[in-house]
């Protein structure tokens, strides 16, 4: 059950949200810490003797769960509460790995993937919601952004530690055991889970329907052209990083890189720019401002496509780093947008349907890679990405950008071109906005 508050009631203790926070950013930790990541893919090519376009396949039922249950997921969030939500989904991840550790068959990895997709939708979105609204009990919802790329920081910490290990223990035992031990982690994770307490609500006391929820969210982004059409610029943005995803471990086998401390060590860096990415988007938006900062990063991603297109070396492993490092920034930065312009009991929900665009986007572009990555080569894999990516991220770049100008700066009472879009009284690094 969800607390919540109006501007008139008396505010809880404070310091339980500064706690959320702190447990947040561990239950992130302990999520995220999942020991096969380094080898999922070498796990699919040798142990299940899968081609890559199979892989690939894998993921399209995935995605389409998650493109589709995005908004649903992050209404029920809204409904009953963003806490329980999380809580649902660690439980669902550990499910999920338990499932494709056993896997003999495709049809069992798919359901495994299934598994997975359903506890992606119960967290996405309402993990940002619960963040930003555990800081604005605390007074602190302008930390936003830095609180989310430290997160993101925290997340990706959690993944170079298991990208580290991961495959020296695969190497040591079998490759399985890096993905029985995923459960554990996710397991801790729910137990952090249960210790945080759900945050207030601000702008409706009432309990609202989901299908009330659901369309107050679309109302919204509607009434909202900046935030309407940032969501698809986002969704380009993070669909156009995932063949670095899919191709980096593929990339190592080529250059005869086997399973082991090598094989971690080579995609580490690439974790490590992640880390970078979390950390400097709050730095960069006080720095250059929202336009600025945005516009900036499927720019940096075409640069490292175009290296790991033209070069064909293992040297060109350096360039995973550009792609990792947008990725990393463009999740707090659009999410702490998104958070500054829309009420908040229908922020999970919206942010869910930022993911959802992502996902839809994923869903045909999966099939692509596979097929070229199989038929032709990685570079020329490579060398599409940069294509699509530079023209989608110019169309839907230009009209976010055209939007963005016309709505203007929030002020200090979280008003954009003369209409409510945050919380009132929230700054959330009003002066930078372009």
């Amino acid at each position: 059950m969800s607390e919540r508050s109006s501007p008139g009631s008396s505010a809880p203790a404070t310091h339980a949200y500064r706690g959320n926070v702190r447990k947040y950013q561990l239950f992130y930790f302990l999520f995220d810490f999942q020991l096969w990541m380094p080898i999922w893919i070498v796990y699919l090519l040798e142990e299940q003797g899968f081609s890559f376009s199979k892989i690939t396949l894998i993921g399209v039922p995935f995605w389409i769960i998650v493109a589709f249950g995005q908004v649903p997921a992050g209404a029920v969030a809204d409904r009953w509460g963003r806490v329980w939500s999380l809580r649902a989904g660690a439980l669902m991840y550990a499910a999920a790995m338990v499932a494709f550790g056993l896997a003999e068959s495709f049809s069992l990895i798919m359901v495994s993937w299934v598994l997975w997709a359903i506890s992606f939708t119960l967290v996405t979105g309402a993990d940002s919601a619960l963040l930003h609204d555990s800081l604005k009990a605390d007074g602190r919802e302008h930390d936003f952004e830095k609180m989310a790329g430290r997160t993101f920081a925290v997340r990706s910490v959690a993944l170079v530690a298991a990208t580290l290990i991961g495959a020296p223990i695969a190497s040591a035992t079998d490759i399985r055991v890096p993905i029985f031990l995923g459960p554990a982690a996710s397991g801790a994770a729910l137990l952090v889970a249960f210790t945080l307490r759900e945050p207030p609500r601000w702008e409706h006391a009432q309990r609202l329907s989901y299908r009330r929820t659901f369309s107050m969210a679309l109302a919204t982004v509607r009434e909202r052209p900046a935030v309407m059409y940032v969501l698809p610029f986002m969704a380009v943005l993070l669909a156009g990083t995932m063949t670095s995803e899919y191709l980096l471990q593929p990339f190592l086998l080529s250059h005869d890189v086997g399973v082991g401390l090598g094989f971690s060590a080579l995609q580490v860096p690439v974790r490590v720019a992640a880390v970078l990415g979390a950390m400097g988007a709050f730095w960069w938006v006080l720095r250059v401002g929202e336009a600025r900062a945005l516009v900036s990063l499927p720019i940096l991603a075409i640069v490292g496509y175009v290296g790991l297109a033209a070069i064909n070396s293992l040297g060109a492993v350096g360039f995973f780093m550009f792609v990792g490092f947008v990725r990393a920034g463009a999740l707090p930065l659009v999410e702490g947008y998104i958070n500054r312009r829309v009420p908040s009991d229908q922020r999970a929900t919206v942010l869910s349907l930022n993911h959802m665009g992502f996902a839809l986007l994923v869903v045909p572009m999966l099939p692509l890679i596979g097929f070229t990555a199989d038929e032709v080569s990685l570079n020329t894999t490579f060398a599409v990405a940069a294509a699509a990516l530079a023209v989608m991220a110019t169309l839907t770049g230009g009209l976010w950008l055209r939007a963005h100008q016309r709505a203007g700066p929030i002020d200090h009472e979280g008003v954009a071109g003369g209409a409510v879009v945050a919380d009132a009284g929230s700054t959330a690094s009003s002066a930078q906005v372009d």
